[in-house]
């Protein structure tokens, strides 16, 4: 449902209250829209106690015309995530299905990824595309840049990026970042059309020790997948969740990786 006029202004009110904090807000689906955005970052700035807050659903990027056509505003986001940068106590932020940017880079400085580099409390971030088919989300530029913005952030524990149309550009990004990275625990890049730049990313885990949980279902990662996840399975200690089902696997890999798992000292969930 909507929130919007006199209920808005009370949850701005409310942030911005000491003698009642809120710990937890969710706001999934209120049609927020850019403006609702905008007032939302004035009240978190003002805010202390925040921990949680859940904006998934909410076109946070502008809204469709009556032609049906989105038109970006990114005055919303921004105020959002210059909040979140400065935030003292905000550790989840949710964002999901409300991003629609269709190319990051083709807009000023990316205002998620300056929360990301300044944030000193945020640990989880969900920024999982809509399911609308037009939705790429951030995109590959958007990929690249979030990757090159996590490769020394020492605080997201985990970041959820499925359905953003990332490419393999981003996936190679993305690897780099992960050999660079000793904070991240979950990673959850489900159709995100990374191909070989998934495969790159699964080359690198072999060697990473901190990210426990990596899902990559649904990224036409194919047969050439299959002797990274072998090396992966025969060195790898940290992880114990692998998803790299729906990529076009043989019976005979899936048999193959299933056998490596079940010879590890320390079994993992393996999904293929």
């Amino acid at each position: 449902r909507q929130v919007c006029g006199e209920e808005l202004e009370i949850l701005v009110s409310a942030l911005s209250r000491s003698d009642r904090p809120v710990r937890e807000l969710h706001l999934s689906r209120c049609a927020l829209g850019m403006e609702g955005a905008v007032q939302m970052g004035k009240a978190l700035t003002a805010n202390t106690t925040l921990t949680s807050l859940d904006l998934s659903a909410n076109e946070l990027c502008g809204s469709y015309n009556s032609d049906g056509e989105f038109e970006f505003d990114s005055a919303g986001l921004s105020a959002i995530t210059s909040a979140v940068s400065t935030h003292p106590t905000l550790a989840a932020l949710d964002v999901s299905g409300g991003l629609m940017i269709q190319n990051l880079s083709s807009y000023d400085v990316p205002a998620i990824l300056q929360a990301l580099r300044q944030s000193t409390s945020l640990t989880f971030l969900n920024m999982s595309a809509s399911d609308r088919a037009n939705d790429v989300g951030i995109g590959s530029s958007g990929g690249v840049q979030l990757a090159s913005a996590l490769r020394d952030n020492a605080m997201l524990r985990v970041l959820w990026l499925s359905g953003n149309a990332l490419g393999a550009e981003a996936g190679a990004a993305m690897a780099v970042m992960l050999h660079h990275n000793k904070t991240l625990r979950d990673l959850d890049l489900r159709a995100t059309s990374l191909g070989r730049g998934g495969v790159r990313i699964v080359s690198v885990l072999a060697s990473n020790s901190t990210l426990e949980c990596i899902q990559l279902a649904l990224n036409v990662l194919g047969e050439e997948v299959v002797l990274p996840s072998q090396l992966l399975l025969s060195s790898n200690t940290a992880l114990n969740t692998l998803d790299i089902s729906l990529n076009g696997l043989s019976e005979g890999s899936v048999a193959s990786l299933r056998e490596y798992n079940q010879g590890r000292e320390r079994v993992l969930k393996l999904v293929v």
